[in-house]
């Protein structure tokens, strides 16, 4: 059998002013794609666009300065080399086009590395959101978390987000403002005393600490107290039900009560 002789096939050699052109293309794209999306991201704040909508003109606008990218470079760069720029070309445009895809499902792999539990109460604050998300993780898919609020109401989260999210454990709760107003001197012990009496039959459970005063004046006294439900989902007829059981304990005082989410 006679040897077949290995032929490698070395690129010509670029000059380094063809290289510095190529880089200036280069950032230009990058910087034009930036400005572009800081754009888009002030559309969506004014609620000009969605969030659905951006993601999809932010997808487009990377395959259009892509190609327009490649195609420049390829005429700056000799013809030798233009099986190489395409091969690369493929690759990024396969990476750019399945970016979400990708970035997603690694998160997923992040996340159950992290053995994170499932029916977990948590709370969960996002990056760059100044509200948080209460409730508990009852999915994980390759693609999007599902997160299920005290009342049973579901949301999807992204992976990517609930990865570089604050998250800190989170017993669930119900939170009730109640003011009441009197004439004469209030007894705060007994105030204290028949709200206990009146949550003691409802589908919640109170302890001693989850009383907080909130103001006390000469004519009314305003605290809060955190109910914790038994079971969930709750129904927010429960709720009702809790309401009414203490306007009936108070019926010759003015009470005010406020749901504090």
């Amino acid at each position: 059998m006679s040897n077949i002789p290995y032929q490698i096939i070395i690129p010509p050699n670029i000059k380094f002013e063809t290289i510095i052109l190529v880089i200036i293309v280069i950032l230009i794209a990058i910087i034009i794609r930036y400005l572009l999306i800081k754009f888009l991201r002030t559309l969506e704040g004014r609620n000009i666009i969605t969030i659905g909508t951006r993601a999809l003109i932010t997808r487009i606008l990377d395959i259009i300065i892509l190609i327009f990218t490649v195609i420049v470079t390829v005429q700056i760069i000799t013809a030798e080399l233009t099986q190489y720029i395409i091969v690369l070309a493929v690759g990024i445009f396969m990476f750019i086009l399945f970016y979400y895809e990708i970035r997603e499902f690694t998160a997923f792999v992040a996340i159950q590395l992290e053995r994170r539990a499932l029916k977990t109460w948590v709370e969960i604050y996002p990056p760059n959101l100044s509200n948080s998300i209460k409730g508990r993780i009852i999915e994980i898919q390759p693609f999007s978390s599902t997160i299920e609020d005290i009342y049973g109401n579901k949301m999807h989260i992204a992976n990517s987000i609930l990865l570089h999210s604050l998250i800190r454990e989170y017993t669930p709760n119900v939170q009730l403002k109640i003011t009441i107003t009197y004439k004469e001197n209030p007894n705060i012990d007994e105030f204290f005393k028949i709200i206990k009496d009146a949550l003691s039959r409802s589908y919640f459970r109170i302890d001693e600490q989850s009383f907080t005063l909130k103001t006390f004046n000469k004519d009314s006294i305003t605290f809060i107290i955190k109910m914790i439900p038994q079971q969930v989902p709750l129904r927010k007829m429960d709720i009702y039900k809790i309401i009414r059981e203490i306007l009936k304990a108070f019926p010759e005082n003015s009470i005010t009560i406020e749901l504090i989410d």
